[in-house]
């Protein structure tokens, strides 16, 4: 990969979404259970399509129906700009994180996470985006740097030795 795409890529990296649910935090809660799936990330290696290609330079993308194309053939990397961002309703745990956000402006935030904010520009993946289009409404969006890879299967002999292992 090239150094722009290595850049959007650390801009865009980020670990498990883990946040209280913001309805049900800041309580003593008695007489509760939880679990945690132990790793699932061998059935993830051998399931899910990932992107199997370079990342390469897509160019302008137009409007929001062009995008929603491109993000249903292709794993994408791209910044955004959002203006007038809030949560929709009845959204428990927030997923713009503001340690991800390279500018912004004055907002409202649960525990370092986006409820509403004038502006941010952030950099994301097409998964990123599904997400954040579901949980939030936004005046206007800007689109840069837009970059697109296929997505497919690991390589079988990868997949074997996950197997194997």
């Amino acid at each position: 990969m090239d150094a722009d795409v290595y850049t959007l890529l650390k801009e865009a990296g980020r670990g498990g979404n883990t946040h209280a649910n913001r309805f049900m935090s800041n309580r003593v809660w008695y007489d509760i259970d939880s679990y945690d799936v132990t790793s699932s990330y061998p059935f993830q290696q051998l399931t899910q399509v990932m992107p199997c290609s370079k990342f390469s330079y897509y160019g302008d993308v137009e409007s929001e129906e062009e995008l929603d194309g491109l993000l249903n053939e292709n794993a994408c990397l791209f910044r955004i700009i959002l203006t007038n961002v809030r949560i929709k309703k009845n959204v428990p745990i927030p997923y713009i994180p503001t340690a991800k956000l390279w500018r912004h402006g004055a907002g409202r935030f649960d525990n370092g996470r986006v409820l509403s904010i004038e502006w941010l520009c952030m950099t994301v993946t097409d998964i990123d985006w599904k997400i954040i289009k579901a949980q939030y409404d936004y005046d206007s969006l800007s689109i840069s740097d837009f970059y697109i890879a296929k997505y497919g299967y690991m390589p079988e002999s990868l997949r074997k030795q996950i197997l194997y292992y």
